[in-house]
């Protein structure tokens, strides 16, 4: 790839947002020249990566940046029997990026109607309708559709972990929280009753729409429109905020300073803030206080019901709560892709552990690594493909990359 991405130089609008046509479409730098220019399949999924990793380079897009990677993994496995189909694969690796394009479009206008009307906000989980502490002794009922579809998106998720067939045990201890059908219904009742009121707004559009069916219609319209990527990328930031702040402990602002008179008795200058910070009063930093302590309680609560324990599940811990939030991210096909490729790589033989180490670069594969050892351990486990791709890495690594395969398959590993 002789071109470069030089994100500093991408073209703005005169709103000030990027002109995502000309980043795309541009005739000799745009983003979709680069695909066109690539002679071979193997190019073609080099280069789109690269694209994908400058596109998605957060930490917060490290889960939509794994749901794409394994998208353009899959490309060689649709064209045709051997993959090298090129041209084929080049039009399907354009189409991904045109989709991202329009995704990216659709985004900014809605960036800028928002900064127009002044509907923005910082934090989608301090809207108005936020819940209130909740309560644990009774469920709620009639929630609205939005609600059970957010509930279900997260479902189908973990439905594709245990691929509605995973009963069986290793050991004596129970399944996996993630593999386990009954602590998959006791998240679902928790976001529709707690998650997905604080969400209402940022999805107002896709709930407005739905409201002009008819009444049995609704549930299945919100469902939809939250797996299509334009929504779910839409959506994601919104979903981080309101899951941090109703699940996690988060730190009140840091208490504004009083300014000081320097020795000649003139006012010293005070720390420099980002361009449109402004430093809180003494009395907005007392509130915003309060309110922190508030979301805090509520969120012990809420985080405390996801991780009670239970005889049919090995319940999620602290550390998992980043697992679950990233859920939402992924989609289904996305997943079940994942979980067929560390099967047809797990039944390589020899070549299986060098083929998993290139597999898993960029990605986390460690659900579908964990759902793999349990659906077939014969496979994964007895044939000693566990044990060897994990042979090189040591305890910390392994924790960190692989953290629930550490814990649960730890004894398995060697």
């Amino acid at each position: 790839m002789d071109k470069k991405i030089n994100k500093a130089s991408w073209p703005r609008t005169s709103h000030g947002t990027i002109d995502w046509e000309a980043v795309f479409e541009g005739p000799t730098d745009g983003l979709v020249s680069f695909v066109e220019d690539a002679r071979s399949t193997k190019a073609i999924v080099k280069v789109v990566r690269v694209i994908v990793e400058a596109l998605f380079a957060r930490q917060s897009d490290r889960p939509l940046r794994d749901e794409f990677l394994t998208t353009v993994d899959g490309i060689p496995r649709q064209g045709g029997p051997d993959g090298n189909n090129v041209a084929h694969n080049k039009e399907l690796a354009l189409a991904l990026l045109r989709d991202i394009k329009d995704d990216r479009i659709a985004r900014a206008v809605i960036h800028v109607e928002q900064q127009k009307t002044g509907r923005e906000t910082d934090n989608p989980a301090q809207a108005d309708d936020k819940p209130d502490t909740p309560k644990t002794d009774h469920k709620q009922v009639d929630l609205p559709p939005f609600n059970t579809a957010l509930a279900m998106t997260i479902e189908k998720r973990l439905s594709v972990l245990r691929c509605n067939s995973v009963d069986a045990q290793l050991g004596t201890a129970p399944l996996p929280f993630v593999l386990s059908k009954a602590f998959s219904e006791h998240l679902m009742a928790i976001i529709a009753e707690h998650i997905a009121p604080a969400l209402t707004a940022q999805a107002a559009r896709i709930i407005e729409r739905a409201y002009k069916l008819p009444d049995d219609e609704r549930l299945d319209s919100i469902f939809t429109a939250l797996n299509t990527k334009r929504h779910r990328e839409a959506l994601w930031e919104h979903w981080c905020a309101a899951w941090t702040t109703l699940t996690q402990q988060t730190k009140p602002p840091s208490k504004p300073e009083e300014q000081k008179k320097s020795v000649m008795g003139v006012f010293s200058k005070k720390p420099k803030r980002r361009p449109g910070q402004r430093e809180l009063t003494l009395e907005e930093w007392e509130v915003a206080c309060t309110v922190a302590q508030e979301d805090n309680a509520s969120a012990l609560v809420i985080w405390g019901k996801i991780c009670q324990s239970s005889d049919d599940y090995q319940a999620p811990r602290g550390e998992d709560n980043t697992i679950l939030m990233n859920l939402f991210a992924r989609t289904p096909e996305a997943m079940d892709r994942q979980s067929t490729a560390l099967y047809q790589i797990a039944g390589r033989g020899r070549d299986a552990p060098e083929a998993f180490e290139e597999y898993q670069k960029g990605k986390d594969v460690d659900t579908a690594l964990l759902a793999g050892c349990y659906k077939d351990p014969n496979v994964f486990i007895a044939s000693d493909f566990l044990s060897k791709i994990m042979r090189d890495y040591t305890d910390d690594v392994r924790h960190d990359k692989f953290p629930l395969t550490a814990r649960y398959l730890a004894s398995f590993m060697g």
